[in-house]
């Protein structure tokens, strides 16, 4: 892919509007106190180099917080970093990953990418068999809890801690 085409996939209009409304100053403040739209733009404009030094790394890590907060954003431009090798070594697994996530967020665009992938199918076995493994960890977790809180929930406070 051309770096044109990947240049391309990134939404610089938010990013640079919020530069223009916000000055750099808050924008970095807003993201350093957990905002994830902040954390995401701020991402945009180092991968382009707008209004701060360019820095393909740096824009990575902006990415990575405001992914954490589930920026789906966020997701999806980390999918394409990931895709590119673009400031974070290149992994079409953690491109997948964050792809799937922004479409789980709501970022249409992260289907797409999913499906121009090539051989999506391995990537979403092994996404498929993380969750089961989670879903098995969360249910033995519910059904510990729920031993736990019956007897309270039915009015029985003399009750043995399991420690």
């Amino acid at each position: 892919m051309s770096p044109d085409a990947f240049y391309s996939k990134f939404d610089t209009k938010t990013a640079i509007k919020a530069l223009e409304e916000m000055g750099i100053d808050r924008l970095l403040e807003s993201a350093e106190m957990g905002d994830e739209r902040a954390q995401c733009m701020l991402g945009t404009l180092y991968i382009f180099g707008i209004g701060v030094w360019k820095d393909a790394e740096f824009a990575v890590k902006w990415y990575h917080r405001a992914a954490n907060n589930k920026n789906a954003e966020a997701h999806y431009n980390l999918g394409n970093c990931y895709e590119h090798g673009v400031g974070i070594e290149k992994s079409l697994e953690a491109a997948f990953y964050h792809y799937m996530n922004a479409a789980i967020n709501g970022d249409d665009r992260g289907l797409f990418a999913i499906k121009s992938m090539e051989k999506p199918s391995q990537y979403a076995q092994k996404e498929l068999h993380k969750c089961e493994e989670e879903l098995e960890e969360s249910l033995r977790k519910y059904i510990k809890f729920k031993d736990f809180l019956k007897p309270i929930a039915d009015g029985e406070y003399d009750i043995d801690l399991p420690y």
